[in-house]
């Protein structure tokens, strides 16, 4: 299976769905800290979802409904970098529930979870 993105437009399959990267942009040779989304081929991780926004959810992907009190480590110092994490968390971590809808669905790819 192979995603494209183009222009904050993910495309698979003829369908083009809005989508969020790093603030860089996507890069083939990513380092720690560039904010940018790295190119290439990763496996899929969990489907992560909003059950209050997200009302029908068809897909064969494994899935987890986002609750208030997850969060996603963004801390290289911790063993649970860049996964997903519960709050309180002693470590640097975003948010999953929040106001904007940034979160509100994402796919996590297999990638980075020792960071150099």
């Amino acid at each position: 299976m192979n995603i494209i993105i183009k222009k904050h437009l993910l495309l698979y399959k003829g369908y083009k769905l809005k989508c969020s990267i790093g603030k860089s942009g996507i890069t083939a040779s990513k380092m720690e800290g560039d904010l940018a989304s790295p190119k290439g081929i990763f496996e899929l991780g969990l489907l992560y979802y909003r059950k209050d926004r997200i009302k029908s959810l068809k897909c064969r992907i494994r899935r987890r409904i986002i609750k208030k009190n997850m969060g996603w480590c963004n801390d290289s110092r911790s063993k649970k970098y860049n996964q997903q994490i519960y709050f309180p968390f002693k470590y640097r971590a975003e948010m999953l529930y929040r106001k904007d809808k940034i979160y509100d669905i994402f796919i996590n790819i297999k990638y980075n979870y020792r960071p150099s």
